[in-house]
């Protein structure tokens, strides 16, 4: 008991150090008990041996390429909406062909319907036949409302509006890349399980397998980057940086899309061979 009381003693003197120093700071991860400490005030993205990823300055996920004031203006944008109308909104969606509604459960853009006489593949972002889909820039380009639906709204309904379709835009493409996060997040803690019987399924050394979890590291910082990066373009208002900031993004979006879609087959694969 004594030394019970020794260690939450230490444990508090500890916190409120960290708490009044400018080169300390605790991980912000839930159940994380480690800290970091910087020589720099400049550093900015601490990755803790937990495996969360943070921003030394402000406490948040790590939130590049946003500044602190920016992601913390997209944080309380995101608290202040309706949680439940934007799980509906982000989350499900009527099939591009069949029209009937389909639930996105997984992180993958890629799209199958369920329904026996539809089984309809396509982009979850733009709703494209998948067959065809070789141009994700269209996915990530926020246009403005329509000369049709601009002439039906005065200006004052019009800018609410088209400011509420741009927020709703970036926000699904925002929740779309945290679901993906969570995915390489599962993936890999499932590798962790069960990677000796992988490793067996696969004639590979522990070693060998490496490359997956590799794959899953990569893939998870890529998607927190683009997750971001759609914070970061709600509040773009340069046209040429524009343009720069979506060649960029849609880069990153298609090559890291194309890795999810091998994580996961090469995943089941290991899991049923």
């Amino acid at each position: 008991a004594i030394k019970e009381q020794e260690y939450l003693f230490y444990k508090k003197m500890a916190v409120a150090y960290a708490d009044n120093s400018k080169s300390l700071r605790w991980c912000p991860a839930a159940d994380c008990e480690y800290g970091a400490e910087v020589e720099s005030v400049g550093v900015k993205c601490i990755e803790c041996p937990c495996g969360w990823m943070y921003c030394f300055r402000c406490g948040l996920e790590d939130h590049r390429p946003c500044d602190c004031p920016l992601a913390v203006e997209w944080t309380k944008k995101d608290e202040a909406g309706g949680a439940n109308a934007k799980w509906l909104l982000v989350n499900t969606k009527d099939c591009a062909k069949c029209k009937r509604p389909i639930e996105k459960n997984q992180g993958c853009n890629y799209m199958r319907c369920r329904h026996p006489g539809c089984q309809y593949e396509f982009c979850w972002l733009c709703l494209g036949d998948w067959k065809t889909h070789n141009d994700h820039f269209k996915c990530n380009k926020f246009d403005n409302l329509s000369k049709e639906e601009k002439d039906k709204l005065n200006n004052s309904e019009q800018d609410k509006r088209q400011e509420l379709q741009k927020y709703v835009f970036y926000y699904e493409r925002y929740m779309n890349n945290n679901m993906a996060i969570e995915s390489a997040n599962k993936i890999m803690k499932n590798l962790k399980k069960e990677q000796k019987e992988i490793a067996i399924n696969l004639a590979l050394t522990l070693t060998q397998l490496e490359f997956l979890e590799n794959g899953c590291q990569v893939l998870r910082n890529a998607k927190r980057t683009l997750k971001w990066s759609y914070a970061y373009g709600f509040y773009l208002n340069n046209d040429l940086q524009r343009n720069l900031y979506e060649i960029i993004q849609e880069k990153m979006d298609m090559y890291s899309s194309e890795l999810h879609v091998l994580m996961e087959k090469d995943y089941e694969t290991a899991k049923t061979n």
